[in-house]
């Protein structure tokens, strides 16, 4: 009986949990860093600011002394550049032009734009003299104040986050220029069918290049495993059993082709003599209804092994569904749930009403603001030019007769 999107979740979900993450750590780099999943807590070495900085190009004023309506002359004792420090307390009436990124000079608790100035008297120039301000200020206005967002000790980025270049960027503030990060996890990718020759390879007539290698590597290194492609398997029990048998020194083993129920489709039945547990086979969604997800207790380790179709959109519906999922687990990151993206619809879409949850790939775009999702249909679950140039795969529920215009829509995104 077919899983309904829902229970084959679960099943994922579950499935993960009984995973024992990485537990090799390296350390790398920051450079080398993106996309890795952080192995320890990195706390910040001092407050982040470190002083009460002005977020503003303007005036660092007593924000007692620029109060009312109506404009204030104040008396202007200097310039204040970001990287400097003002060495003089600014008293009653008096206040320094100071740039963004500066901290604010002793005395001072807010800062008027500049926008909100005009010189009175003095040198401009030089930032000394008279200057009137139009706008009132209170205490902590276009001011971060120290500590504001992090104490010295905080833990400002925890162990199992992937980083990506705003965790670089964290880390190069707080002096870490070397990060401990966990070893990617290593994943088989086993490909089947007599029908499958090399990429490089030129096809007969009935014949197709191996591009499900390429593509189950590619989604397998950008969702941060390591993979390694095994010989191909050709459509024999024994052939597979062997293949499969070598693949399960890997963490993951993710294979295509040979998971339906065709004459020369053998994957269920050697897992089956292979002792592998089947947690599932078959979901009701298209495309990839077939896919099968299993595991194996194998030299002291649990390894999971997802069978995906074999036709390249299914691989990569399927693969996005539950393969990162797997994946991000035994790379150690806190977050692997399945995660959605929602737009609306930019136009009509023609449906028949499927009993399977149906994934039709789309492309995002964007006018006047408004982002929106694009379906653009495909020519079955063989279609790799549909795969290539979408952006997402728009999810339409089972019996639905198709989503309107402007109705939002779930979005899973391509690895």
């Amino acid at each position: 009986m077919l899983l309904t999107l829902d229970e084959a979740l679960a099943q994922v979900a579950g499935l993960a949990a009984l995973l024992v993450p990485s537990q090799d750590v390296q350390t790398v780099r920051l450079f080398r860093a993106t996309g890795r999943v952080l192995a320890a807590d990195v706390c910040a070495d001092r407050d982040q600011p470190p002083f009460h900085r002005s977020t503003r190009d303007g005036f660092a004023v007593r924000s007692e002394d620029v109060q009312g309506s109506g404009p204030v002359v104040l008396s202007c004792l200097g310039e204040l550049p970001a990287g400097k420090v003002f060495g003089e307390t600014v008293g009653q009436g008096q206040c320094v032009e100071i740039m963004t990124g500066a901290p604010l000079p002793s005395g001072t608790d807010a800062v008027v734009m500049v926008e909100y100035s005009r010189w009175v008297q003095g040198e401009a120039h030089r930032s000394i003299g008279s200057v009137e301000l139009s706008r009132e200020a209170h205490a902590g206005d276009n001011v971060v104040p120290c500590g504001a967002e992090a104490h010295k000790g905080d833990v400002v980025l925890a162990a199992g986050r992937r980083l990506d270049a705003a965790s670089i960027a964290l880390l190069a503030s707080v002096g870490q220029v070397q990060v401990q990060v966990f070893c990617p996890p290593r994943v088989a990718v086993l490909t089947t069918g007599d029908e499958v020759v090399p990429a490089e390879q030129s096809p007969a007539s009935h014949q197709i290049r191996n591009s499900n290698e390429f593509l189950l590597a590619s989604a397998i290194e950008r969702a941060g495993g390591e993979p390694l492609p095994q010989p191909p398997a050709a459509d024999d029990p024994e052939t597979l059993r062997g293949a499969l048998t070598a693949a399960l020194r890997c963490d993951l083993v993710v294979m295509t082709g040979g998971v339906s129920k065709g004459k020369h489709d053998h994957v269920k039945e050697v897992l089956a003599s292979l002792g592998a547990v089947i947690v599932f086979a078959g979901v009701a969604i298209r495309p990839g209804k077939p896919v099968v997800l299993a595991h194996i207790s194998f030299e002291g380790r649990l390894v999971p092994i997802l069978g995906l179709p074999g036709n390249p959109l299914s691989a990569l519906v399927t693969f996005s569904l539950f393969g990162r999922s797997l994946l991000a687990r035994l790379a150690g990151e806190a977050q692997t749930a399945l995660r959605l993206l929602y737009l609306p619809l930019a136009r009509s879409f023609a449906w028949r009403p499927l009993e399977f949850t149906a994934f039709v790939p789309g492309t995002i775009s964007g006018e006047s603001g408004q982002t929106a999702v694009t379906l653009m249909g495909s020519q079955g679950s063989g279609d790799l030019v549909a795969a290539a140039q979408a952006d997402v795969f728009a999810c339409i529920p089972a019996q639905s007769v198709g989503p309107a215009v402007g109705q939002t829509v779930a979005l899973l995104l391509k690895p």
